[in-house]
């Protein structure tokens, strides 16, 4: 049986148990804190959904420990066990249209790919919300601009000033579409900075690729009332999966050899070679999530989507304002929903919620769910793990 306290220190360490921020009151004892802390998230009106939330997590890496142990049994180097951690988590900070309200803040998405956080959108108040759903700031590296409206940008300067407080010193990139340079430039000459780190600016076009550990971020084009792009984070594909009865019967003892077939290495039995693809099956799938920003449904996302685990995309109306989203370049419930059916996407989550809409979304999720039944609206502070196919 496991260890508890073993137990406990993995699930602080992967983040299912928050460390509590001793800084943010230290006014209380530290047992104080603790205690206030971890009653916190029940306060809210989501509490149900955190605790399911968390209970999944804590469920999802038990049985993780569990395979490691079954695997550690069979002499397997803990290399073979990364694979089955690597959680993708994707956290709503903002889902709001242009105007926030008080159920919603504007746009902004947070990524967590096994510690490798990337931030799409960076609307105002967008640190506040990070800091409420305990996502942690100091590991983010990047935040992904789809356009420069001001619902999208505002945060930037603010989440900035947050970081250098908090005593960043490693660098950070702004990636986003034509202007973004300039943009950056224009945050330096209207505000006094205090921050002792870099910033550095990209910017992409649509089939830009900008290529990182065991994935890639592809630059989408998406059709908005301005320059604009859309997002795909695409993992590499995984190795296939490993044949035990295959590597016994070609006389392979269990323990390292095993590991090195599953790395793509050529071992040696008796004077016999044997190379990986005689016990491993074909390759399997990473993981996709699409995120468009501001857009009107466009083939392009479509394309771009197909297959994806996950589609975020922009639902500022329903039907009876098809007119309207017509004009300001938006999208409407039911044209979200039809791109997510076209692509054959995992799930839809519908986001960029008019102010109309922002206490009462069942009509957006009604006329989405008439043509694409696996459709979510986002609300602020939720959470969805991505995880990997067994295929």
């Amino acid at each position: 049986m496991m260890d508890p306290f073993y137990a406990f220190a993995l699930f602080r360490r992967r983040g299912v148990i928050p460390a509590p921020d001793l800084e943010a009151c230290s006014h209380y004892s530290q047992e104080d804190c603790q205690y206030q802390q971890a009653l916190e998230p029940l306060n809210n009106r989501n509490c149900i959904h955190f605790l399911h939330q968390q209970m999944s997590r804590l469920f999802y890496q038990i049985n993780v420990c569990m395979q490691k142990m079954i695997w550690e049994n069979m002499c397997l180097s803990p290399e073979n066990f990364n694979e089955a951690e690597k959680l993708l988590n994707v956290t709503f900070l903002g889902t709001a249209g242009s105007l926030p309200t008080p159920e919603r803040n504007p746009s902004a998405i947070l990524i967590n790919r096994e510690g490798e956080m990337m931030l799409f959108d960076c609307a105002e108040g967008t640190q506040r919300q990070m800091m409420r759903a305990r996502t942690g700031m100091m590991r983010l590296n990047y935040i992904f601009l789809t356009h420069l409206h001001a619902d999208h940008i505002l945060g930037i300067p603010g989440l900035l000033e947050t970081l250098a407080f908090q005593g960043r010193r490693s660098p950070i990139t702004v990636v986003g579409p034509i202007h973004t340079m300039n943009l950056m430039e224009s945050f330096k000459s209207v505000c006094y900075f205090s921050r002792n780190f870099d910033v550095q600016a990209i910017e992409l076009a649509p089939g830009d690729v900008l290529k990182m550990k065991g994935f890639q971020v592809r630059a989408i084009s998406t059709h908005h009332s301005v320059p604009s792009l859309g997002y795909s984070l695409e993992e590499d594909a995984r190795l296939g999966r490993f044949n035990r009865d295959a590597a016994t019967s070609l006389g392979i003892p269990p323990g390292p050899l095993f590991g090195k077939l599953q790395h793509g290495q050529e071992i040696e039995i008796d004077g016999k070679k044997i190379e990986p693809h005689q016990v491993m099956g074909p390759a399997r799938p990473g993981r996709k999530i699409v995120y468009t920003g501001d857009t009107r449904p466009c083939k392009s996302v479509e394309l771009a989507s197909s297959g994806a685990d996950l589609l975020i995309h922009d639902c500022a109306l329903a039907n009876d304002m098809a007119d309207w989203a017509k004009e300001t370049k938006h999208s409407t419930a039911a044209e979200a929903a039809l791109v997510a059916k076209n692509a054959d996407v995992g799930q839809l989550v519908l986001t960029h919620i008019s102010s109309r809409y922002s206490e009462d979304t069942s009509l957006l999720l009604r006329e989405a769910k008439s043509i694409f039944e696996r459709t979510i609206v986002a609300e602020d502070l939720m959470s969805l793990e991505i995880y990997l196919k067994d295929e």
